[in-house]
Protein backbone atom coordinates (compact mmCIF):
# COMPACT_ATOMS: atom_id res chain seq x y z
CA UNK A 1 0.00 0.00 0.00
CA UNK A 2 2.64 2.55 0.53
CA UNK A 3 4.72 1.87 -2.40
CA UNK A 4 1.10 2.48 -4.00
CA UNK A 5 0.61 5.50 -2.42
CA UNK A 6 4.54 6.80 -3.94
CA UNK A 7 3.65 5.95 -7.11
CA UNK A 8 0.51 7.59 -7.10
CA UNK A 9 2.62 10.49 -6.22
CA UNK A 10 4.89 10.15 -9.03
CA UNK A 11 2.42 9.75 -11.08
CA UNK A 12 1.12 13.36 -9.75
CA UNK A 13 3.88 15.15 -10.26
CA UNK A 14 4.75 13.80 -13.64
CA UNK A 15 0.98 15.24 -14.84
CA UNK A 16 1.58 18.46 -12.87
CA UNK A 17 5.46 18.81 -14.70
CA UNK A 18 3.67 19.51 -18.16
CA UNK A 19 2.60 23.23 -16.65
CA UNK A 20 5.62 23.56 -14.11
CA UNK A 21 9.16 23.60 -14.15
CA UNK A 22 10.40 20.00 -13.50
CA UNK A 23 13.23 18.05 -12.83
CA UNK A 24 14.86 14.86 -12.12
CA UNK A 25 18.02 14.10 -9.53
CA UNK A 26 20.21 11.03 -8.61
CA UNK A 27 22.16 11.06 -5.23
CA UNK A 28 23.97 9.00 -2.90
CA UNK A 29 24.02 9.57 1.33
CA UNK A 30 23.46 7.74 4.40
CA UNK A 31 19.60 7.09 3.40
CA UNK A 32 21.52 5.00 0.32
CA UNK A 33 21.42 5.32 -3.25
CA UNK A 34 18.44 6.91 -4.86
CA UNK A 35 16.20 9.02 -7.29
CA UNK A 36 13.89 12.01 -6.88
CA UNK A 37 11.21 14.51 -8.87
CA UNK A 38 11.11 18.07 -8.30
CA UNK A 39 8.21 20.40 -9.75
CA UNK A 40 8.71 23.97 -9.38
CA UNK A 41 5.44 25.42 -6.95
CA UNK A 42 6.92 28.57 -7.62
CA UNK A 43 10.52 30.84 -7.36
CA UNK A 44 10.45 30.62 -4.01
CA UNK A 45 8.80 26.57 -3.47
CA UNK A 46 9.45 23.02 -4.77
CA UNK A 47 8.06 20.09 -4.15
CA UNK A 48 10.28 17.01 -3.85
CA UNK A 49 9.13 12.97 -3.93
CA UNK A 50 11.64 10.11 -4.25
CA UNK A 51 13.23 7.08 -2.54
CA UNK A 52 16.39 5.57 -1.36
CA UNK A 53 17.59 2.15 -0.99
CA UNK A 54 20.51 -0.01 -0.35
CA UNK A 55 21.86 -3.24 1.15
CA UNK A 56 24.95 -4.19 2.65
CA UNK A 57 25.88 -7.15 4.81
CA UNK A 58 28.85 -8.22 7.22
CA UNK A 59 30.12 -11.31 9.65
CA UNK A 60 31.03 -9.96 12.85
CA UNK A 61 31.96 -11.69 15.98
CA UNK A 62 29.01 -12.49 18.17
CA UNK A 63 30.31 -13.67 21.64
CA UNK A 64 32.58 -15.95 20.05
CA UNK A 65 30.05 -17.28 17.34
CA UNK A 66 30.04 -15.80 13.47
CA UNK A 67 26.71 -13.29 13.13
CA UNK A 68 25.54 -12.31 9.46
CA UNK A 69 24.49 -8.73 9.98
CA UNK A 70 22.83 -7.34 7.48
CA UNK A 71 21.97 -3.43 6.62
CA UNK A 72 18.74 -2.80 4.97
CA UNK A 73 17.81 0.65 3.69
CA UNK A 74 14.71 1.41 2.01
CA UNK A 75 12.99 4.70 2.25
CA UNK A 76 10.08 7.25 0.69
CA UNK A 77 10.39 10.57 1.07
CA UNK A 78 7.70 13.97 0.14
CA UNK A 79 9.86 17.01 1.00
CA UNK A 80 8.68 20.85 0.54
CA UNK A 81 11.66 23.19 -0.39
CA UNK A 82 12.18 26.54 0.45
CA UNK A 83 14.08 28.93 -1.49
CA UNK A 84 14.51 32.21 0.47
CA UNK A 85 16.18 34.00 -1.72
CA UNK A 86 15.17 32.48 -4.83
CA UNK A 87 18.41 30.97 -5.28
CA UNK A 88 20.32 27.30 -4.63
CA UNK A 89 19.79 27.97 -0.91
CA UNK A 90 16.94 25.73 0.63
CA UNK A 91 15.35 24.66 3.73
CA UNK A 92 13.48 21.63 3.67
CA UNK A 93 10.95 19.85 5.46
CA UNK A 94 8.38 16.84 5.28
CA UNK A 95 7.53 12.89 5.67
CA UNK A 96 10.02 10.13 5.18
CA UNK A 97 8.50 6.16 4.91
CA UNK A 98 11.35 4.57 6.97
CA UNK A 99 11.29 0.86 5.63
CA UNK A 100 15.39 0.51 6.75
CA UNK A 101 15.79 -1.98 9.27
CA UNK A 102 18.99 -4.28 10.32
CA UNK A 103 18.80 -8.29 10.17
CA UNK A 104 20.71 -10.25 12.80
CA UNK A 105 21.32 -14.12 12.02
CA UNK A 106 23.67 -16.16 13.69
CA UNK A 107 24.10 -20.46 13.29
CA UNK A 108 26.71 -21.21 16.06
CA UNK A 109 28.60 -24.67 16.29
CA UNK A 110 27.52 -26.82 19.13
CA UNK A 111 30.71 -26.48 20.62
CA UNK A 112 30.11 -22.34 20.49
CA UNK A 113 28.02 -20.86 23.30
CA UNK A 114 26.59 -17.46 23.20
CA UNK A 115 25.81 -15.47 26.87
CA UNK A 116 22.64 -13.75 27.70
CA UNK A 117 22.05 -12.27 30.84
CA UNK A 118 25.38 -13.44 31.93
CA UNK A 119 24.59 -16.86 31.42
CA UNK A 120 26.35 -19.24 28.41
CA UNK A 121 23.58 -21.25 25.82
CA UNK A 122 24.51 -23.22 23.13
CA UNK A 123 22.08 -22.54 20.18
CA UNK A 124 21.00 -23.93 17.09
CA UNK A 125 20.37 -20.28 15.68
CA UNK A 126 19.47 -16.88 16.52
CA UNK A 127 17.53 -13.94 14.75
CA UNK A 128 17.71 -10.71 15.86
CA UNK A 129 15.74 -7.33 14.04
CA UNK A 130 16.08 -3.88 14.56
CA UNK A 131 13.24 -1.77 13.15
CA UNK A 132 11.92 2.20 13.09
CA UNK A 133 8.49 3.82 13.05
CA UNK A 134 7.37 3.69 9.83
CA UNK A 135 6.99 7.06 9.32
CA UNK A 136 9.24 9.88 10.21
CA UNK A 137 10.06 13.41 9.74
CA UNK A 138 12.78 15.40 7.54
CA UNK A 139 14.31 18.69 8.33
CA UNK A 140 17.40 20.34 6.68
CA UNK A 141 18.60 22.36 4.67
CA UNK A 142 20.49 22.19 1.47
CA UNK A 143 22.05 23.64 -2.38
CA UNK A 144 20.71 22.79 -5.64
CA UNK A 145 17.12 23.56 -7.53
CA UNK A 146 16.65 20.68 -9.77
CA UNK A 147 14.00 22.79 -11.77
CA UNK A 148 16.14 25.90 -12.27
CA UNK A 149 15.97 26.69 -15.85
CA UNK A 150 20.04 28.98 -15.98
CA UNK A 151 21.22 25.29 -16.63
CA UNK A 152 20.25 21.92 -17.19
CA UNK A 153 22.25 20.20 -14.47
CA UNK A 154 23.01 20.96 -11.04
CA UNK A 155 24.78 19.59 -8.38
CA UNK A 156 22.79 19.15 -5.49
CA UNK A 157 23.24 18.16 -1.30
CA UNK A 158 21.05 17.74 1.71
CA UNK A 159 21.74 17.91 5.00
CA UNK A 160 19.64 16.83 7.89
CA UNK A 161 17.97 14.95 10.42
CA UNK A 162 15.18 12.29 10.35
CA UNK A 163 13.50 11.81 13.37
CA UNK A 164 12.78 7.57 13.29
CA UNK A 165 11.75 7.43 16.40
CA UNK A 166 12.73 4.64 19.03
CA UNK A 167 14.47 1.97 17.46
CA UNK A 168 12.92 -1.29 18.01
CA UNK A 169 15.11 -4.58 19.08
CA UNK A 170 13.18 -7.96 18.96
CA UNK A 171 15.02 -11.40 18.78
CA UNK A 172 14.44 -15.52 18.77
CA UNK A 173 16.69 -18.16 19.74
CA UNK A 174 16.60 -22.05 19.91
CA UNK A 175 18.35 -23.36 22.29
CA UNK A 176 20.76 -27.02 21.35
CA UNK A 177 19.13 -28.65 24.21
CA UNK A 178 15.29 -28.64 24.49
CA UNK A 179 15.87 -28.43 28.33
CA UNK A 180 17.20 -25.21 28.11
CA UNK A 181 14.79 -23.44 26.08
CA UNK A 182 12.32 -21.71 28.68
CA UNK A 183 15.82 -20.60 30.60
CA UNK A 184 16.72 -19.37 27.51
CA UNK A 185 13.85 -17.53 26.55
CA UNK A 186 14.05 -15.82 29.93
CA UNK A 187 17.54 -14.45 29.51
CA UNK A 188 16.95 -13.44 26.20
CA UNK A 189 13.92 -11.31 27.13
CA UNK A 190 15.88 -9.64 29.66
CA UNK A 191 18.93 -8.85 27.08
CA UNK A 192 16.56 -7.56 24.50
CA UNK A 193 15.13 -4.89 27.57
CA UNK A 194 18.59 -3.95 27.87
CA UNK A 195 19.67 -3.42 24.30
CA UNK A 196 16.28 -1.50 23.87
CA UNK A 197 17.26 0.56 26.76
CA UNK A 198 20.69 1.52 25.38
CA UNK A 199 18.44 2.18 21.76
CA UNK A 200 16.51 4.87 23.33
CA UNK A 201 19.32 7.67 22.27
CA UNK A 202 18.85 6.90 18.65
CA UNK A 203 16.10 8.22 17.96
CA UNK A 204 17.52 10.26 15.23
CA UNK A 205 19.43 9.38 12.18
CA UNK A 206 22.07 12.07 10.44
CA UNK A 207 20.85 12.69 6.90
CA UNK A 208 23.60 13.71 4.45
CA UNK A 209 23.59 13.28 0.78
CA UNK A 210 25.12 14.46 -2.52
CA UNK A 211 24.21 14.04 -6.36
CA UNK A 212 23.34 15.52 -9.73
CA UNK A 213 19.73 16.72 -11.46
CA UNK A 214 18.71 17.47 -14.46
CA UNK A 215 16.23 20.25 -15.53
CA UNK A 216 13.44 19.61 -18.20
Amino acid sequence: MRKLLIVVLFVTVVHSAQALPFGVAVKAGTLGVGAEMNLGLSSNFSLRVGMNALSASKTFDFDNADADVEFNLESFHMLLDWYPAAGGFRFSGGLIINNNNIRITSAPAPTETIEFNSINFSLTRFDGKVEFDKVGAYFGLGYGNATARDCRFHFNCDFGVMFHGTPEFTATAGAFSPASQEALEEALDKEIDSYNEDLKAFKILPVVSAGISFAF
